[in-house]
């Protein structure tokens, strides 16, 4: 589904169909539902390789956590310097390192077209931002934050079992 699509259900829900006078919500409340859920619940996981420097690497901006460093074959430990350097352990000269991490999402805005997430974690975005708009309304709200926490738990559900089950867990 597509953040324009996304939007239009979420309008269907709430029962503002075509209106625009929650735009500015809309969007600020799926970049934060998106992040959570890509946070939380279902990482993404991407892999980049990055040239050291001294034995130093320095990670985009959208990593938050580091799964693994990896040349030549082997597997390598770092230690954290800052928020997006990383010291590799043992390793003093200029190499290519493959960086396999954790992911934040790209913010969602209004000229944004899709989600990083998967489609059950968007249906989840659109019942929690549906939710979030028409809090003052206990029974729509009720509905929709039921909605939303059954998804949640649905794709909880399904990461638990993958982590569990799975040897390759880091590539779901």
């Amino acid at each position: 589904m597509t953040i324009s699509e996304a939007k239009e259900k979420i309008l269907l829900l709430i029962d503002e169909n075509g209106s625009t006078q929650y735009d500015d919500k809309i969007y600020a409340l799926m970049d934060l539902k998106q992040r959570e859920i890509a946070t939380l619940v279902k990482q993404i996981i991407k892999t980049h390789e990055i040239e050291s420097f001294d034995g130093i690497i320095t990670v985009t901006d959208d990593c938050y956590n580091i799964i693994s460093v990896k040349a030549d074959g082997n597997e390598y430990s770092y230690k954290q310097i800052t928020d997006t350097t990383y010291e590799i352990q043992g390793i003093s000269e200029d190499r290519t390192f493959e960086v396999q991490y954790h992911a934040y999402p790209k913010k969602i805005t209004d000229t944004s077209t899709e989600f990083e997430v998967d489609q059950l974690s968007q249906d989840a975005i659109v019942y929690g931002v549906a939710a979030a708009l028409v809090y003052d309304d206990p029974e729509l709200y009720s509905f929709m934050i039921g909605e939303h926490d059954r998804i949640m738990a649905n794709i909880a559900n399904r990461a638990t079992k993958a982590t569990i089950f799975t040897p390759y867990r880091y590539y779901l």
